[in-house]
């Protein structure tokens, strides 16, 4: 029951056009975990434009959240890649 388990991820962010073609079409913040591409979204934060994650854009990170089968809604981040994570 994922109500009261967090899905957990690893894996590099990175900056990808998504959607290509689509009304939907642009760059996204996505974690690349090697075996899988998910979008990140931050719980509450702009599902187009959001500043904490493009701050994230090239480092290694440890997620915490849910997970879909395209998207990972994320609760908790720890950067894996620096000595200090974000707030």
């Amino acid at each position: 029951m994922s109500d009261t388990a967090s899905d957990v991820v690893v894996g590099d962010v990175v900056r990808k056009r998504i959607g290509a073609g689509s009304k939907s079409d642009h760059d996204a913040v996505v974690l690349d975990t090697g075996r899988q591409t998910l979008l990140l979204r931050r719980r509450g934060g702009n599902a187009f434009a959001d500043p904490a994650l493009d701050e994230l854009v090239g480092r290694r990170v440890r997620l915490e959240g849910t997970a879909t089968d395209t998207t990972f809604l994320i609760d908790a981040v720890t950067v894996l890649d620096a000595g200090n994570s974000p707030p």
